[in-house]
């Protein structure tokens, strides 16, 4: 796959923190809030074989809640994940390598069966949002392409979302958003690297 463009201030970034897999996710957050007027996003790399993950946090300011999904016990602000996939068709979806979902309306998707109104309303209280997946290697962005890998796994969501109502989630959002997914999963995979072993969680 060709490596998409990118609008030219997530270029400086891509280019400036590209072997800083860190602090480039870091840039990443309010720069494309701003690009598809974002209130919130969080970036959440994980090892696929361990699934030991931990979450970068953006929000334009303090009246935008936080997620607030329990968790257990961290080591250097990694957590091994619950079986999430069990209340959360759209965590579900990502690690069967489905493409990204972007939910313009809760109780909409709700009752298409997209998403678990209860899980939303009660840990990430957003109104509207992307749950964007972030695979290595990445899903094409044709979707006329089949999506079968054998290798591909799920390294990761990158979750912008707004608080105050619907929204319609444009041609151009879509577009920038998967390109986005493409260019960000190597840096969330280099990321989930660094992760701690389960041993470390055994032994903490």
């Amino acid at each position: 796959m060709t490596e998409p463009v990118l609008p030219i201030e997530l270029e400086r970034l891509f280019s400036t923190f590209q072997n800083e897999p860190a602090r480039l996710i870091e840039a990443f957050m309010p720069v494309f809030c701003d690009l598809v007027e974002a209130d919130r996003i969080f970036v959440s790399p994980r090892d696929p074989h361990t699934r030991v993950c931990t979450t970068f946090k953006w929000r334009r300011n303090e009246s935008v809640p936080w997620p607030a999904i329990p968790t257990g016990k961290k080591v250097r602000n990694w957590i091994v994940e619950d079986k999430w996939e069990d209340e959360d068709p759209l965590f579900r979806a990502a690690l069967n390598i489905q493409p990204s979902i972007y939910v313009e309306d809760l109780q909409k998707a709700a009752n298409e069966g997209i998403l678990n109104l209860e899980f939303e309303t009660s840990y990430m209280f957003h109104s509207a949002f992307i749950h964007g997946h972030a695979h290595w290697p990445p899903l094409p962005l044709r979707k006329t392409e089949p999506f079968a890998d054998e290798a591909r796994l799920f390294y990761g969501s990158v979750q912008p979302a707004v608080f105050h109502g619907s929204r319609i989630w444009s041609e151009k959002v879509h577009d920038l958003m998967e390109k986005c997914l493409v260019r960000i999963a190597p840096a969330m995979k280099a990321h989930a690297g660094t992760a701690p072993s389960l041993a470390e969680f055994d032994n903490a």
